[in-house]
């Protein structure tokens, strides 16, 4: 591979099922780029963030972290498992401070979170045409 935007002609792309894939594929399937998203069964991988996209994604979690209600929070890089074929990734959701399935408080290696999350979440997104810092 010469430049980043090469492709490397030995990676083995996943073979969707011929019903599409479910939300917990995307914990089992290996070598998957970082912030894969699963809508409508089909596994969606985004671009790059840029430098621009990554500050608005840390001004909107310290801004969110500050106004959102007592017993919620403001996390980055988690999926949501809204259905069995969607699991997006919002830059940043609010979710309860517990989990809903035992009350434990949010563990740190979890990857993910299924059940009820907050009033909202925040998605930066460019223009468009690669600009956006």
């Amino acid at each position: 591979m010469d430049t980043e935007t090469d492709l490397d002609p030995s990676y083995d792309w996943p073979r969707p099922p011929l019903d599409g894939y479910v939300a917990d594929d995307l914990d089992r399937l290996p070598n998957l780029p970082g912030q894969t998203e699963l809508l409508d069964g089909i596994l969606v991988v985004p671009a790059r963030r840029t430098i621009g996209q990554g500050r608005v994604q840390e001004l909107f979690e310290v801004g969110l972290a500050a106004a959102v209600p007592e017993g919620l929070c403001a996390i980055r890089e988690m999926t949501i498992t809204l259905g069995r074929r969607d699991r997006p990734e919002p830059d940043v959701p609010c979710a309860a401070e517990t989990s809903t399935r035992n009350g434990n408080a949010i563990d740190a290696r979890q990857r993910y979170r299924r059940g009820r999350f907050g009033p909202g979440c925040v998605e930066a997104v460019g223009d468009g045409n690669g600009d956006d810092q």
